[in-house]
């Protein structure tokens, strides 16, 4: 069923700025998926503030040449693409990359950031990435080692000290 041309300009403009806000894009095969399977993703994905959206492919294609992007390569857009679009940049892929384990036929294609158009290995590496949080309590580990490392230093000295008065307390009782 063909869309109507208000429908198609509605559709662009939603694009537009959906990659104009996001900090990163990922562009999804899912042919063959259920409906029912696609639903399961929008819901993982709206739950971590990522929006998906289904589009036709011209649309897809001015909405990122608006955005200053190149042409999107074929091999991105072959077959039928979805597009998530994040709130940061690893977020949309992990959570497409996840899903794609549970559900084979939905796997990572490529994607957009920063200007540039990321291949699938790219946007594979990306998805291995910690995220922000991750890398937050990853730092605030690194930064609590050395002083939990000292304070044990420090510590056991006066714990080793007070086991040697005890003993040797012990010691002049007998």
């Amino acid at each position: 069923m063909a869309i109507s041309r208000q429908k198609k300009e509605l559709s662009l403009t939603e694009l537009t700025e959906n990659i104009k806000k996001a900090k990163s894009v990922v562009f999804t095969k899912y042919a063959g998926t259920s409906v029912v399977d696609l639903t399961k993703l929008r819901r993982k994905a709206r739950a971590e503030n990522v929006k998906i959206m289904i589009a036709k492919k011209t649309l897809i294609q001015k909405a990122a040449t608006k955005n200053g992007y190149e042409q999107i390569p074929e091999n991105i857009m072959d077959g039928p693409i979805a597009i998530a679009f994040s709130p940061d940049e690893v977020c949309a892929a992990k959570i497409i990359k996840l899903f794609g384990k549970e559900t084979a036929t939905v796997q990572l294609a490529g994607g957009l950031m920063e200007g540039k158009i990321l291949d699938l290995k790219a946007i594979k590496s990306l998805a291995d990435l910690p995220s922000k949080e991750e890398l937050l309590a990853q730092f605030v580990g690194m930064i609590q080692s050395p002083l939990r490392n000292f304070a044990s230093l420090i510590a056991n000295p006066l714990a080793s000290f007070a086991r040697a008065t005890k003993a040797y307390a012990e010691q002049k009782e007998k």
